[in-house]
């Protein structure tokens, strides 16, 4: 015979063997558990959630054995080797997606810049933080993404590769006619507004 449990938000920490399936009502998040608990539940977007112990809430609908396996919010910041160059009023797009949990989980990420008037391109060679340490299987001269570079002011297009440096999960970026051009302030191009700068991060995790 079918059985279920009927969870709802209050109920007591009792052990107990759920044959079939549970049913959670959709509500807002809950506070944060005491040390050494983790609170499942379901939000008024149908989705289910998990709540550890130092507050952080995890999206755990998505298939794939582990992982959010949602397009997330990165934080990384592009730098420059001698200064970092400044969004100002540009545009600024980042994100990442993670399948799976841990070591061997597949990392996909996008990373865009438009120039705006008060972008500035910092001085030195581009470099970013990815979302997560990669697997170094070649770290110097791995290949683990694409970049391309757009010119506004002759509507030309710059191809290269994403290459890691290992340092623990920097890259940096190869492109040009002929692909061999470190990205930084002055290269391919001398950076205006309208132009574009983009990279796609694919990597296996460490």
């Amino acid at each position: 015979m079918a059985s279920h449990k009927d969870v709802g938000r209050g109920d007591a920490h009792a052990p107990g063997v759920i044959a079939d399936y549970a049913e959670f009502t959709e509500a807002a998040a809950p506070g944060t558990p005491a040390s050494g608990l983790v609170r499942m539940y379901t939000k008024t977007d149908g989705k289910a959630y998990i709540k550890d112990d130092a507050g952080t809430e995890t999206d755990i609908t998505g298939a794939g054995g582990g992982g959010a396996d949602t397009w997330q919010a990165w934080s990384a910041t592009l730098k420059g080797a001698s200064g970092d160059p400044s969004v100002g009023n540009g545009t600024e797009v980042k994100r990442y997606i993670q399948y799976g949990t841990g070591s061997g989980s597949l990392i996909l990420a996008k990373y865009y810049l438009e120039f705006g008037s008060t972008t500035t391109a910092g001085t030195g060679a581009w470099r970013i933080d990815g979302p997560v340490g990669p697997y170094a299987y070649d770290a110097g001269q791995g290949a683990m993404g694409s970049v391309q570079v757009y010119d506004s002011n002759t509507g030309n297009l710059y191809h290269g590769t994403v290459r890691y440096l290992g340092s623990p999960q920097d890259f940096d970026f190869w492109a040009g006619d002929d692909g061999n051009n470190q990205v930084n302030n002055a290269s391919p191009i001398t950076w205006a507004t309208g132009d574009r700068f983009s990279i796609s991060l694919e990597y296996e995790v460490a």
